[in-house]
């Protein structure tokens, strides 16, 4: 939850994620802190520059749609079994994704190892952040090593989030178009 105690919306989050690649390198998020760099946009560890960034590991659902909307070959894998009706109407790269399990919310079912192993660049998630999805994107980050960057926002704020994910992923012309 921001500072201010009102749960932030989506579109303020994607426009603060819109924002990421502005940041300085190696913002992030004071240990104990509530602020975000950029509205809406929590980072943990050193962002690499968007053109490093090849291989992204979405935390959970709202994430894994999001980067697969803005770059989809950058998407190591979902973080949930898809259905038959919903690999159908994807190209066969996306269905060719192998299900890697979510580190998001209760029921993680991502061995921190594992994920480690895996090698992202950055670790992605998306959605409603408060401080339990603070306090565990820091937890993660501290024990992998690993970026972890949370982009805050409902469903009515995803213009805002595929533009803050496109300037964060290196598609800032793809996010906005999507926007």
């Amino acid at each position: 939850m921001p500072p201010d105690g009102l749960p932030m919306k989506r579109r303020t989050f994607l426009a603060l994620a819109a924002c990421a690649a502005w940041l300085p390198a190696g913002t992030t998020r004071a240990k104990g802190s509530a602020h975000a760099p950029v509205p809406g946009l929590y980072v943990f560890g050193t962002l690499p520059a968007p053109e490093r960034i090849r291989h992204v590991f979405a935390a959970g659902a709202p994430a894994a749609v999001l980067v697969h909307a803005v770059v989809p070959d950058k998407l190591l894998g979902w973080p949930w079994a898809l259905s038959a009706d919903a690999l159908a109407l994807l190209a066969p790269q996306a269905r060719a994704l192998p299900v890697l399990g979510r580190l998001a919310g209760r029921g993680s079912t991502m061995p921190l190892e594992r994920l480690v192993a895996l090698g992202p660049d950055i670790i992605v998630d998306a959605g409603t952040v408060d401080g339990n999805y603070l306090s565990s994107a820091e937890r993660i980050h501290r024990q992998t090593g690993i970026p972890y960057v949370l982009i805050d926002g409902r469903l009515a704020d995803s213009a805002r989030q595929l533009r803050d994910t496109g300037h964060l992923l290196g598609a800032g012309e793809r996010g906005e178009a999507l926007a």
